[in-house]
């Protein structure tokens, strides 16, 4: 074998394994960043009816909470690891 050329990272020389370069999806990572911006807006929810904040700082406390919800779903997409995953974070991208 010519040393020029590298082994294939698999048996079968496809190339997808642990030496392809390619994460795999996790599905604890989505898990975990869905909850993140599921507690996000019921965190939100819950300073609209039990603060008695109004105006403009509420107004704040709510777009940063908005805002960051917004950034876990967006990593939770990329967690994915799905081809509709890339439409939906470039979606997001310019959302933002």
């Amino acid at each position: 074998q010519d040393e020029s050329e590298a082994p294939p990272a698999t048996a079968d020389g496809s190339g997808e394994g642990p030496l392809s370069g390619r994460a795999r999806p996790s599905r604890a990572a989505t898990a975990g960043y869905v909850a993140i911006a599921v507690g996000h807006f019921w965190l939100l929810r819950l300073h609209s009816l039990e603060s008695s904040a109004t105006g403009w700082f509420f107004f704040e406390l709510a777009l940063i909470e908005v805002m960051l919800a917004f950034e876990a779903l967006i990593y939770a997409v990329g967690a994915l690891g799905t081809s509709i995953g890339l439409p939906l974070l470039t979606l997001g991208g310019r959302v933002r």
